[in-house]
């Protein structure tokens, strides 16, 4: 269970109360073999000085397999929008969350049903590589109204004690106005203290 309640002096519009709860587990089918799960809930409304009234909702299911090398989801997120308000994260980045494109930065107004597969797979190789790839469907929670399609490829590896180096490239076929195409690289170098 969670909860998140911003105040905010200068921007009161963006003061949000959020209560949730997440459940996630996984069952061995056979050795070496899971199916895995994940439940989620979240209500999102205004609070402290807002001078907008408000109550959406966050929801995410998922379910898959896991090998000791290799997983893969289905995932279905659902951030709502009533039209005017949607369920927002402002104090998160939503890179790798809506796809890693980030066209979709903030939730608009419709609302974003993002439906995608999730698969990835460990290289045993001398230096392990890990390559990773989401294929999603995004929709409004408004009209289902199509807002577009998204290709990830992400591919990681370690290249000394703590450090690791990322390459990625990010597909979004717009298929609405309110979002343009756009294809997404980036290479990336990561410490973990």
């Amino acid at each position: 269970m969670f909860a998140l309640l911003t105040d905010f002096d200068n921007a009161a519009s963006q003061s949000t109360q959020t209560l949730g709860a997440r459940l996630a587990g996984a069952r061995a089918i056979r050795p070496g073999l899971s199916a895995t799960w994940e439940l989620e809930h979240a209500r999102q409304g205004d609070h402290g000085a807002n001078p907008q009234r408000f109550s959406v909702n966050y929801d995410q299911a998922s379910i898959g397999l896991k090998t000791a090398q290799t997983q893969a989801a289905l995932v279905v997120e659902r951030l709502e929008g009533d039209g005017v308000h949607a369920f927002q994260t402002p104090l998160g980045s939503l890179h790798g969350f809506q796809g890693r494109s980030d066209v979709i930065g903030a939730t608009p107004g419709v609302g974003v049903r993002d439906v995608f597969l999730r698969g990835a797979h460990s290289f045993r190789t001398k230096v392990p590589v890990k390559l990773s790839g989401e294929l999603h469907q995004f929709n409004t929670t408004v009209g289902d109204d199509r807002l577009g399609r998204e290709v990830d490829i992400v591919i990681a590896a370690p290249v000394a004690k703590g450090w690791s180096l990322e390459a990625g490239l990010a597909r979004f076929d717009s298929a609405a106005r309110l979002y343009p195409d756009a294809t997404r690289a980036w290479l990336s170098l990561e410490f973990k203290l």
